[in-house]
């Protein structure tokens, strides 16, 4: 069963679901700049095609998923590192967070049936911020992310064969970011039709223990 330390089950964002869908949280001209470098990354992107999720109940693991993925450059670096936006981001929140690791990376739901199934995140981040930069050819809910904020302490399996209930579906227009408890609320990316073409940025951060590890 899936331990929620208590700071984080009382934490502000936690109490609102896990989730908030904020509008320019990163400016116009950032969105720009990492939409182009997105882009330009899209040469290194590898795919990644997992047919069949393993037996981790929890957190992490290895969902199935299928779409192409490439490290962050030099923008996204510098928006991962900037002070001002990780306060934003931690008064969102509620809870003191620090960057999970080295960078960030971005992901392309462009051919048909890309998609990443219901999972948590890994235990490193407890904090994911989703950017929609780009989106093409929308139709129907293909391309939504999809939060099950009332089914957190429910396992894997549970969710995955249950699929449809307690689904909050949502889309994020280009420049919206989802700030998201990815380690406790499930979610998933539904598959994209054909034509279309989704590209994220993503970001991860881990909550702290206390303040004295700022």
């Amino acid at each position: 069963m899936l331990t929620i330390p208590k700071r984080i089950l009382q934490a502000p964002l936690m109490r609102q679901g896990g989730y908030a869908v904020v509008p320019g949280l990163f400016a116009p001209e950032a969105i720009a700049s990492l939409r182009c470098e997105a882009d330009v990354q899209r040469s290194q992107a590898q795919d990644v095609c997992v047919r069949r999720s393993d037996a981790e109940p929890i957190r992490g693991g290895d969902p199935a998923r299928k779409f192409l993925n490439a490290p962050g450059g030099a923008v996204q670096l510098a928006l991962y590192g900037n002070l001002v936006l990780r306060q934003t981001v931690a008064s969102i929140v509620g809870l003191p967070i620090v960057p999970t690791g080295s960078g960030g990376t971005f992901t392309y739901y462009c051919r048909p049936l890309d998609f990443l199934t219901i999972h948590r995140d890994i235990v490193t981040c407890d904090v994911a911020l989703i950017t929609c930069l780009a989106e093409t050819g929308v139709r129907g809910s293909g391309g939504k992310l999809c939060l099950y904020p009332q089914r957190i302490w429910e396992d894997l399996g549970s969710l995955r064969r249950e699929p449809i209930r307690g689904a909050v579906p949502v889309r994020l227009a280009p420049g919206e970011t989802a700030i998201l408890l990815g380690g406790i609320v499930p979610h998933c990316t539904l598959p994209v039709s054909g034509g279309q073409c989704r590209v994220v940025s993503l970001l991860c951060y881990r909550v702290l223990s206390s303040q004295s590890e700022v």
